[in-house]
């Protein structure tokens, strides 16, 4: 199995550390391809160069940490005013916020599974005083979730995974689409249910 990029050769030499270390940075360094290093990781896997199960807890750890610190630098900034201009002056920003306040968890859950959301809810999340025990238990859920799905196109891609990785990252953005449109339907009809009741 050849490995194209840096940071797949530093997978290959530094294992888990440098995993670690890769998604840890993603946060901060959007150009590391997390997607494509997991869908890697999981291949490695397949040839039992690294162990799935540990891949996935290295891989949830890490970015739930880096989501952490965000999260956890805007708390202690708390709602200044600084950022109550900036979120009434941009749109998106509110529509973030209003749903993180109704829907905490699921706010940070679906976030996990939609890259870009990811680190503005982070820090949303953070400036609202939202509590850690919220949202530490479900960004590791969604991050695990995130990178099982990876690294299991990975492994079952197996040494293919070259060939197919872009194929694979749009199936899984499919798959990740599907879940947060089932869980959008679900929550609809049964607040129209509920409501209704």
């Amino acid at each position: 199995m050849t490995l194209p990029t840096v940071e797949l050769t530093y997978i290959a030499q530094y294992g888990y550390v440098a995993l670690f270390g890769m998604i840890a940075a993603s946060e901060v360094a959007s150009f590391i391809p997390v997607g494509v290093v997991l869908i890697a990781v999981g291949a490695l896997a397949r040839e039992h160069y690294m162990s799935l199960t540990l891949s996935l807890l290295v891989a949830a750890t890490a970015s739930t940490l880096s989501d952490t610190i965000v999260f956890s630098i805007a708390h202690r900034l708390g709602r200044k005013e600084g950022y109550r201009r900036y979120v009434d002056n941009h749109a998106y920003a509110l529509r973030i916020e209003s749903f993180a306040e109704k829907h905490p968890r699921a706010a940070v859950f679906l976030s996990r599974l939609v890259g870009l959301a990811s680190t503005p809810v982070n820090a949303i999340a953070g400036l609202s005083q939202m509590s850690r025990a919220v949202f530490i238990p479900f960004d590791f859920l969604g991050n695990a979730l995130c990178a099982a799905l990876y690294l299991a196109a990975g492994y079952y891609l197996g040494a293919a995974w070259e060939s197919h990785a872009r194929l694979a990252s749009i199936v899984i953005g499919v798959i990740i689409a599907l879940i947060i449109i089932g869980y959008l339907v679900f929550f609809f009809f049964f607040r129209k249910k509920r409501s209704i009741s």
